[in-house]
């Protein structure tokens, strides 16, 4: 059974208009794929058949992650970084065409790439321009400047798990400077995205603190995009997006064929238990707990 999808606020504003939605998708998510991503489609397909909403735009973030891949030394140059970025985020289109398909309104499918190069009238300007806003503020802005300091410290640390294993000093900090980077040109994107005729953007989450400081900093007036929150609940064990937050990312996981099968192992299995009965998850827990017990009695007989 699928999940839920609840949307936090209304899609249909005070005058009657319904919306134009915008989605980004953090590619590596699981929130934002497979089950969870149908469910958010077919949501979207009943706000469309109640007239609350027109067009979806869903913009694909696999170019964000070239700051990244910078890191990986399996890479010969900058060039080569930036097309594995721009195939990861086709690889994620691909993987859920069949979904996005599903999708009843006019759809409008773009890469981050896309957002960030594109001037779609007189009044945008170019993409560099807004970024050297938000650095500013990080030199500057001594509140900004503690959002991101806090935030890439916490994603350098996941960083390194994969790419500073031995913790190499120099590594270190470049890990601390990818994910500054990331956060600095995640925090700038709304400049561009205001310029669309977007009227709400759509997001499984209330965003990072960076994202809704450069928000309410430049646009928290107007609000010319709203940013409406959704739930993702599970039947039989109310699991929402609180819980899939603590997942964290696939991208931060180890390297390695052996961690990579024991992430997906372990997410499988709480994929599985949300499908159960409350009693049925009991009785299954304690069922495992049980033979862990024997297992573990079974070693020390053996020594």
């Amino acid at each position: 059974m699928l999940p839920v999808i609840k949307l936090k606020k209304h899609l249909h504003s005070a005058d009657g208009k319904s919306a134009s939605i915008v989605t980004i998708i953090s590619i590596d998510q699981m929130y934002q794929q497979n089950e969870a991503f149908e469910a958010f489609c077919l949501k979207l397909n009943s706000e469309f058949e109640a007239g609350n909403c027109h067009k979806v735009t869903i913009i694909e973030t696999g170019y964000l992650k070239r700051h990244y891949f910078r890191l990986d030394t399996n890479f010969k140059c900058l060039d080569e970084i930036d097309l594995a970025a721009i195939q990861l985020g086709n690889l994620w289109v691909e993987r859920q065409k069949t979904l996005i398909n599903k999708l009843k309104m006019p759809i409008n499918l773009l890469s981050w790439k896309e957002i960030l190069e594109t001037q779609v009238c007189k009044e945008d300007r170019p993409f560099s321009e807004y970024l050297a806003i938000v650095e500013n503020d990080y030199i500057n802005d001594k509140c900004f400047y503690n959002h991101v300091k806090k935030l890439s410290e916490k994603y350098s640390e996941k960083l390194s798990k994969r790419y500073n294993p031995n913790n190499d000093k120099l590594l270190a900090e470049k890990c601390q400077k990818a994910a500054r980077d990331y956060l600095l040109e995640e925090s700038s994107v709304i400049f561009k995205l205001v310029h669309y005729s977007f009227t709400h953007q759509l997001y499984p989450g209330a965003g990072n603190a960076a994202l809704r400081y450069i928000h309410r900093k430049y646009f928290g007036k107007d609000n010319p995009l709203p940013w409406v929150e959704y739930k993702i609940q599970y039947p039989n064990f109310g699991a929402n997006l609180k819980t899939l937050k603590d997942s964290g990312s696939f991208f931060f996981q180890a390297g390695s064929c052996k961690n990579d099968q024991s992430y997906n192992l372990k997410k499988n299995i709480i994929l599985q238990l949300d499908k159960l009965e409350k009693i049925e998850r009991k009785e299954f827990i304690i069922e495992l707990y049980e033979k862990n017990c024997q297992k573990n009695s079974d070693k020390g007989h053996k020594l």
